[in-house]
């Protein structure tokens, strides 16, 4: 009933964000009913609208409460609200929602892992839900990769072909139940189910649950149908059955995630400190890496060779719950499975049913754990990890895609930025709201560059966006470029790499106008032809000047020196000793195909395919294979990232080691007196992990001493490190605290990956302001 305390009055208002699918209306119809106040609550494109009906005051007090004190998955970006003339209604409703052609404004929930209520109904017998591996309710549970348009009700959802039962239907219309308007609600009666599949096809009358874990344990590998996408699962303990995945997924040692059952499980396996537990526990549920336990013997040494860190994650549905418990009573120990994507590799992630049967299931898997909910939208798994400025996001997919990031520069145009070729992701920007996409992936095989155009498309579909300007690398090969190029016609700006990876830290983090800018990065084409990939830069987004950067060297073979670092480490021997490092006495030179290197020689000498680099990521890889850690990248990174390892084993002896001597010079900054202590230490039989930390404190200080410089000539005194060289939490750790020290402000990515997943993010700014 209406309050009689004052005369009623009437006010729509209109909620934005993200207010869809996270249980919004039946908090607006539960908050205005407790006010006493008459009126509706509606879906549409734009978001939440509400129009409601009695004193002033009440309203007043709705109208807070709608942001205040919004359910835990929605994000309230604005409240607005006009008056009206009151119409004497006398109760509150949910009204059916309007489709409408007005753009779309209102943003869609990422897929969040099942809440704490949804899991004890599922692990109670008594409960009507008990063992069912759907079980969801408003405040968690699949929605982008299930939502097919907005406005969001089950009807345009892959949830429409399963009818509600008449249980369900009544927690579904009944106001105090958590499921009150739950668009995915469902039980074993009327809802998904589970289905298991056998390359054997042996008859088989247990549960598909039980049959699954009775294959893990047995060392099969199996194919798990997942929010987002097929992952292909065995027992993290057993190297045989991790071994065989490998070579039947064809990869050769990057490293395999595992999942456990809860935070004390990944103690077992893993040091893990209260942030990384509270990551590890968020309802995002991303794979978090930690470091790993030298006596963790539960996981298998296969699952990431020579690797001191782990990927972890936790069960984020009823599914994952189900399997590991049915895992547990088995064998009475905690359960540690790999868990990766269902894909081979330069594939992307399954997500049909009848694909996975025809890719997956004797090809890669011995048997398929599947279900009948269609996966609409694809999602990966997140990736990230805490370091001492905060989490940090190494791939952004399940969990936070979606959602957007508000950014700068604001544009009252639509940019599409397409990204890189590599890590793949796209954004668009529109009204300071980037919506950067899932990872993509690496657009080298036709099926990734269709799932990179469906993803598109469906975000156009999704959010109603149409790109006025399309943003792309300046490498002319890359799959995305040409993308661009084929639909942007004249609408196109084409953005340096490292620019971008300097434009992503800004957007994201706020900033504007000039900054110093310091891109470290693997590979990218930069605007003198050359390779790019160790810059310092004085600017923001509508210019960079690039002021300096790391002396440039040949990379011979041009991609096949990324994958074999020997090749860098000789180029950069030779740079500093000329042709006579041959006759060095160090392990890696003594060890060094000659023959081979002679071919390289020639080839550096007469400049066939063998373009000049500045880039850091190729300079650890230099000084990893000079340390005689890794003379083949086996997966990206895989240099640099066993060189960290072992600069990290000295890390609390830090204050007695100082950084090798560099020299400035015309061509830029030159490593020879570097490379030159490095084999003087060598020589001397220095232990290798105080020549790694040396190595880090050098390139740490030369990035601190351009920063100076630059300071010294324009004022700025912001410094914003940008690329995948920064994923090195070490060597960030000493910039940053150098940085610090010099009284600079120092900005990284956080929401957005440092590497190339980020960079579409840096593009789309650089565009916006330029355009």
């Amino acid at each position: 009933m209406i309050s009689d305390s004052s005369r009623p009055v009437r006010r729509l208002i209109r909620v934005a964000g993200i207010v869809q699918g996270v249980g919004y209306r039946p908090f607006v119809y539960n908050q205005a009913t407790a006010l006493g106040l008459a009126g509706h609550v509606g879906n549409d494109a734009a978001g939440v609208f509400v129009e409601v009906e009695g004193s002033r005051d009440a309203i007043e007090r709705l109208e807070e409460a709608l942001s205040k004190q919004a359910p835990p998955m929605a994000r309230v970006e604005s409240v607005n609200g006009s008056w009206l003339t009151a119409s004497g209604s006398s109760t509150f409703e949910i009204v059916e929602s309007v489709a409408g052609n007005n753009r779309s404004t209102t943003f869609v929930s990422p897929d969040m892992s099942i809440c704490d209520a949804c899991l004890s109904e599922m692990r109670d017998p008594d409960d009507r839900r008990f063992g069912y591996a759907f079980t969801n309710c408003t405040n968690c549970g699949p929605r982008y990769s299930i939502i097919q348009n907005v406005p969001y009700d089950r009807a345009v959802t892959s949830m429409s072909r399963f009818e509600m039962c008449s249980l369900c239907r009544s927690e579904y219309e009944l106001p105090s139940d958590r499921r009150f308007h739950a668009q995915p609600n469902a039980c074993a009666d009327c809802g998904p189910r589970l289905s298991y599949e056998e390359v054997s096809g042996e008859l088989d009358t247990r549960s598909p649950v039980t049959k699954a874990a009775r294959a893990l344990l047995s060392g099969q590998t199996v194919a798990i149908k997942g929010l987002g996408g097929f992952h292909l699962a065995c027992d993290a303990s057993n190297g045989e059955a991790v071994s065989r995945l490998r070579v039947r997924k064809n990869r050769d040692s990057k490293p395999f995630a595992v999942m456990v059952a809860n935070v004390e499980a990944a103690r077992v396996i893993c040091e893990v400190d209260s942030a990384e537990a509270e990551l590890l526990s968020s309802i995002e549920r991303p794979i978090v890496v930690l470091k790993r336990l030298v006596e963790a013997s539960v996981v298998s040494e296969a699952v990431a060779p020579a690797n001191h860190s782990l990927g972890v994650m936790l069960p984020y549905t009823p599914l994952h719950y189900l399997l590991l418990s049915e895992i547990e009573n088995l064998i009475e120990t905690p359960a540690v499975i790999v868990l990766t994507s269902g894909n081979t590799s330069d594939e992307p992630i399954v997500i049909d049913d009848g694909l996975a049967t025809s890719t997956l299931l004797g090809s890669t898997a011995d048997a398929l754990l599947s279900h009948d909910r269609p996966i609409v939208a694809r999602a990966d798994d997140s990736v990230v990890r805490s370091a001492e400025w905060g989490p940090q996001v190494l791939r952004r997919s399940r969990g936070y895609a979606p959602t957007p990031i508000r950014a700068v520069p604001a544009s009252d145009q639509t940019v599409l930025a397409c990204g890189s070729q590599l890590k793949n992701t796209f954004t668009f920007l529109r009204d300071g709201q980037a919506f950067v996409s899932p990872h993509v992936g690496d657009l080298h095989a036709p099926s990734t560059v269709s799932a990179f155009e469906s993803a598109i498309k469906h975000y156009e579909h999704l959010f109603s966006l149409q790109p006025d300007l399309f943003a792309h690398d300046l490498h002319p090969q890359y799959t995305s470029t040409r993308y661009a190029l084929a639909r942007g016609a004249d609408n196109t700006i084409a953005v340096q790499h490292h620019e971008a990876h300097v434009a992503s830290v800004m957007a994201e983090s706020g900033l504007d106008g000039d900054v110093i800018g310091i891109a470290a990065d693997g590979t990218g084409l930069g605007t003198d032809g050359t390779i790019w990939g160790g810059e310092f830069f004085a600017g923001g987004f509508s210019g960079f000047d690039r002021v300096n950067h790391f002396a440039t060297v040949p990379l011979p073979g041009g991609e096949k020196a990324i994958k074999q670092p020997w090749r860098m480490g000789c180029v950069y021997l030779e740079r500093a000793f000329g042709a006579d490092f041959l006759e060095l006495d160090i392990p890696f030179v003594q060890g060094v195909d000659k023959s081979a290197w002679n071919v390289l020689h020639r080839m550096i000498e007469r400049g066939v395919q063998t373009p000049m680099t500045s880039s850091v990521g190729r300079l650890f890889d230099a000084i990893s294979a000079m340390l005689g850690l890794v003379g083949e990248n086996t997966y990206e990174g895989r240099a640099a990232i066993e060189l960290e390892f072992q600069a990290m084993k000295v890390s609390d002896r830090a204050d007695e080691l100082a950084p090798y001597a560099t020299e400035t010079s015309p061509d830029g900054i030159r490593m020879d007196p570097m490379v030159h202590g490095i084999v003087a230490d060598l020589l001397a039989k220095t232990p290798i992990p105080h020549i790694a930390y040396r190595a880090h404190l050098t390139i740490a200080e030369v990035m601190v001493q351009q920063a100076r410089s630059i300071r010294e000539a324009s004022d700025l005194d912001r410094v914003v490190l940008g690329g995948g060289v920064f994923q090195n939490g070490l060597l960030t750790s000493i910039v940053t605290s150098l940085l610090t020290r010099e009284g600079f402000g120092s900005y990284m990515n956080r929401l957005v990956p440092t590497n190339d997943g980020g960079l579409s993010l840096g593009q789309a700014a650089i565009a916006a302001a330029r355009a």
